[in-house]
């Protein structure tokens, strides 16, 4: 019976999945755990996790679980209006001159997106709106 699928990431560690392949294969191959633990060197229950993960949940089991971590502070559109910048200056920068240079372009987008406050129209000296004063 296999669980319900888990968000997985295919590109995070190569060298665990195909080591877990390896186990899986060694093992059909009519190896032991502790035999297949000592060539990957590894513990013998690592291994043993590899062979539950392929049982209950199938090729998604090879590989390592999606992980919670640290939201990106750098949102896709932000690095690439930074690559593009950068291949075209001749210059090179510090990680702390980018995220100037980033915080400047946020800054000068977010002035480009505000709504100008309207102003109330003006009324001509001496006259009011509603009681205007007749010659």
């Amino acid at each position: 019976m296999r669980s319900e699928s888990k968000p997985y990431n295919k590109d995070c560690n190569r060298q665990r999945t195909q080591e877990r392949a390896e186990a899986l294969s060694l093992s059909a191959q009519g190896w032991k755990v502790s035999e297949i633990a000592s060539h990957l060197n590894r513990a013998s229950n690592p291994v043993r996790q590899t062979f539950y993960r392929w049982l209950s949940q199938g090729r998604e089991g090879l590989f390592d679980a999606q992980r919670s971590g640290r939201a990106k502070k750098w949102k896709e559109e932000e690095l690439k209006l930074l690559e593009t910048g950068l291949s075209e200056e001749q210059r090179t920068y510090n990680s702390r001159q980018l995220s100037k240079k980033k915080r400047l372009a946020r800054e000068k987008n977010e002035r480009k997106f505000k709504e100008k406050p309207k102003s109330p129209a003006k009324s001509e000296k001496g006259s009011r709106i509603g009681n205007a004063e007749t010659p």
